[in-house]
């Protein structure tokens, strides 16, 4: 037997070995007895939220309560106790909303979501007098007590529930007026839809103001003065000047010394500046 053909019988012989091994293992080559992968294998050793029902659905009648139905489950679908923080987010409408659940167990954090709808929501609303009630110096800060009753004042959460005991009220002295105070009135419920209104009412005892030039002024003894030559300005608490009710005291300049000088205005409270 030449040697040639002794080669093409061992490679034959090498050739039907492979075939045999490639039909018993399947084409895998295990490189190390212990490391063992399987394709597509599930990871099953996280916690997660299991919802029940996967909607939670709120028409505005009574509390909602977000964590209904929501059970944290570890990977052995043991219940598992953590404190849950929820964000809400806006979806694809106003009444479709996004409830985002995360806590954070020994495993990790978890998070996921599921969908809120609001049945019958319209958003909610501030609806202000056309008037809006004078106040004073006092109750500046509490606007909300003199709020009128009924249909000209209402804050409502978006399903026709009365807000008002929840509305922020800021407050903010005019920078032009000072018996003027800017109010703004502001809603922001339970799914994150916020709203905001604004007024001006007018501050009922704020005294009116006399600017001088001069508060302290020398004249010779017998010299002429005129107190009303060093008022800059006098207005009342709407703004408006009252330059022509502005009264003055009579100086007699014959009598030397130091003399104090009154100005008012009848039946005004005065401050000066």
């Amino acid at each position: 037997m030449s040697r040639t053909t002794i080669l093409k019988i061992s490679v034959s012989v090498i050739c039907l070995i492979a075939l045999v091994l490639l039909y018993v293992f399947g084409g895998r080559v295990i490189e190390d007895d212990n490391m063992v992968f399987e394709a597509g294998q599930a990871d099953d050793t996280t916690d997660a939220f299991v919802f029940d029902p996967e909607t939670l659905i709120y028409d505005g009648t009574g509390d909602i309560d977000f964590l209904e139905g929501v059970t944290l489950e570890g990977y052995n679908e043991e219940q598992l106790k953590s404190m849950v923080y929820i964000r809400i987010s806006t979806g694809d409408s106003l009444s479709e909303k996004i409830i985002e659940y995360t806590a954070d167990t020994e495993e990790g954090r978890v998070r996921s979501m599921r969908n809120l709808l609001l049945r019958n929501y319209n958003g909610p609303s501030i609806v202000l007098p056309d008037e809006m009630p004078t106040v004073t110096m006092g109750t500046v800060d509490h606007i909300q007590n003199l709020m009128p009753e009924g249909k000209t004042y209402r804050v409502d959460d978006g399903f026709g529930n009365d807000m008002r005991a929840h509305v922020q009220i800021d407050a903010a002295r005019s920078p032009v007026n000072s018996a003027e105070v800017n109010y703004t009135f502001i809603l922001e419920n339970a799914f994150g839809d916020r709203t905001v209104a604004k007024a001006d009412a007018i501050i009922s005892d704020v005294p009116a103001t006399i600017v001088l030039t001069d508060t302290a002024v020398t004249v010779k003894t017998g010299g002429y003065f005129d107190p009303y030559d060093f008022i800059l300005s006098a207005t009342a608490a709407d703004g408006s000047s009252i330059m022509g009710e502005v009264l003055c005291d009579e100086i007699d300049t014959s009598i030397p010394g130091n003399t104090s000088l009154t100005t008012s205005c009848a039946g005004r409270q005065l401050r000066c500046a």
